[in-house]
């Protein structure tokens, strides 16, 4: 049996976005939030405070304060245009993102100025399928033109397995399709880890070696990813608002945003508009409502399940005044998403220009069996 009891995605449905504030984090090599003496890099960003989210604008910065990127967050997602920058200050890449998805035209460059590609990304496909519209070679001669030509993808670092050693693609498009053999080889000793044969835009055929290249397996399916967003990686670490432990215990992500905030940036923040929250964040909550809930035994019995929404009244000084069903599944589900509710007495209520207010949240609760 399997209960799924709360998404966060489903909290952000009924939250509003409150006061803003614009900080300075630190970070490691691994984009793990650190302290300012030991960082590589650093980053302007605007937080939600009620969300604890990204949301406006970014910037990152090397240890010599030389910008290497610049983009917008909408709800902790990446939205619009981001530029990428060589050390050297010319531009590596633009692009746009749609729901932290790239999509569109994104231009790639030389460390020189000079243009490497262009290249469309539909962000609705699996690894986000391309066509590369124009690419040049690091001698300026143009390979693919018009969607047309032999293309490489040069120092991949992560393939169908995981490697440390780097990969390089190959693989020609024919009026903006793929066609004739892809193939994905090491760097280091040129042996082929996965290959891929298309016919006018269309999978037809593939083989993929185990890891230690001892036999080869024929799959029925396109699942080479051909153009790995590089920074996934940095994106995933920080959006995730990872912390180096060498540097903050790594139970400070479990305390209210304010104490985390002071914490990381040694500034005192003065929250004047706040939703209303659980005290430690809704994470928290989540662990919390896990590790209370009772699956009732007559619901499991009768293999009933369901979500119930329950709307839950905190007066202005955090206290719950009041627990009631918006939407119910069943009695039995119902009763047990009221009961784990009110076991909460104490949350921070909801601040406007400062005043604590009487507020409501909504919370889904949801029981599911395998």
């Amino acid at each position: 049996m399997k209960i799924i009891i709360i998404s966060l995605f489903f909290l952000t449905l009924f939250i509003k976005t409150y006061s803003q504030e614009k900080v300075v984090l630190y970070y490691n090599m691994n984009w793990e939030i650190t302290k300012a003496e030991k960082a590589i890099y650093s980053r302007e960003v605007e937080i939600d405070m009620g969300k604890f989210t990204f949301n406006g604008q970014v910037i990152d910065y090397d240890l010599g304060g030389k910008k290497i990127m610049e983009g917008y967050y909408t709800n902790g997602k990446k939205n619009g245009e981001f530029i990428f920058y060589f050390p050297n200050g010319k531009t590596e890449s633009k692009g746009s993102y749609l729901n932290n998805r790239r999509t569109g035209n994104w231009e790639y460059f030389y460390s020189n100025g000079k243009l490497k590609q262009l290249v469309i990304i539909n962000p609705k496909t699996l690894g986000d399928d391309i066509v590369v519209v124009e690419y040049f070679d690091r001698y300026g001669i143009q390979l693919v033109k018009n969607g047309t030509g032999k293309w490489m993808n040069d120092s991949i670092i992560s393939g169908i397995f995981d490697r440390t050693n780097l990969k390089r693609l190959t693989g020609k498009f024919k009026d903006s399709l793929k066609v004739g053999e892809w193939k994905l080889v090491q760097i280091s000793d040129n042996k082929l880890i996965h290959s891929e044969r298309f016919t006018k835009g269309k999978f037809t055929s593939g083989t993929i070696m185990d890891p230690d290249f001892n036999y080869f397996e024929r799959i029925s399916l396109e699942i080479m990813p051909k153009f790995p967003d590089s920074q996934s990686y940095k994106f995933r670490n920080s959006e995730e608002f990872n912390i180096d432990t060498t540097a903050f215990p790594p139970l400070l992500l479990n305390a209210d945003v304010a104490t985390i905030l002071k914490t990381l940036t040694g500034k005192e923040y003065e929250i004047k508009n706040r939703r209303v929250m659980y005290p430690e964040g809704d994470y928290s909550l989540l662990e919390f409502i896990t590790q209370n809930i009772r699956y009732p035994i007559s619901a499991q019995e009768r293999k009933i399940s369901g979500k119930v929404f329950i709307e839950a009244i905190i007066d202005s000084r955090g206290n719950l005044k009041e627990t009631k069903i918006l939407i119910g599944a069943h009695k039995d589900l119902d009763n047990e998403a009221i009961r784990v509710v009110q076991l909460i007495k104490k949350w921070l209520p909801e601040l406007q220009n400062g005043i604590p207010v009487e507020s409501s949240l909504t919370i889904p609760v949801s029981f599911k069996l395998n």
